[in-house]
């Protein structure tokens, strides 16, 4: 499938606003849950002025793991027993927020700010 065709796909999903929401909840809420112990360690680190690169880089690495994993729990939970497979759109979804986020930690390394 292209990609036109999944966002077609998921448009056509017949959910109720309410079943949405609880899929938007639950994945928001399961993938926090998971990616809160290595945040929480990373914002730490910002304590200390030697390990500000390294917290940097664990918090980039925690918002591309807890986006890449909102976008996989939320679209299982749509798709439930369909035969479709949503892989190679959380894979877009990780190469997108992937660059958004170190292409913005670049740019905070060059001007000085880490």
């Amino acid at each position: 499938m292209k990609f036109k065709e999944y966002l077609d796909y998921f448009d056509n999903k017949k959910l109720k606003k309410g079943e949405r929401l609880v899929i938007f909840l639950l994945s928001f809420l399961l993938s926090l849950a998971i990616v809160s112990g290595p945040l929480v360690i990373s914002f730490n680190l910002i304590t200390f002025t030697d390990y500000v690169g390294i917290a940097a880089l664990l918090v980039g690495i925690s918002i591309i793991l807890f986006i890449t994993l909102f976008s996989y729990f939320y679209m299982r939970n749509i798709v439930k027993d369909d035969d479709i497979k949503i892989g190679k759109l959380v894979l877009l979804v990780f190469t997108i927020s992937f660059i958004i986020v170190f292409g913005f930690l670049l740019v905070m390394f060059t001007f000085g700010v880490i």
